[in-house]
């Protein structure tokens, strides 16, 4: 059981280093782009952050509420007791 706990640590680091990686790639195109004309302005990270936001959100909500409605539905099985033993013991 830990070993997917550790696993999940490594793919949550994993995630944020591929995630940071992507967005100064996204940022460092819009740079060279708008090199040339008017340059590049705080409006232009505000619109990449917002388009980032746009698409994290909905999924974070739905997991959220899922985790919400669901979680006290299916609290009571075998393998929910063996987690929170494993994690919270």
């Amino acid at each position: 059981m830990f070993t997917v706990v550790i696993a999940g640590i490594i793919a949550m680091d994993s995630y944020f280093a591929y995630s940071a990686f992507f967005a100064f790639l996204r940022i460092s195109q819009i740079y060279d782009a708008k090199k040339e004309e008017n340059g590049f302005g705080f409006l232009d990270i505000v619109r990449i952050y917002a388009r980032r936001l746009v698409r994290i959100l909905p999924l974070f909500y739905l997991t959220f509420l899922a985790g919400i409605f669901l979680g006290p539905r299916i609290s009571s099985g075998g393998v929910w007791f063996m987690y929170e033993q494993a994690l919270f013991w």
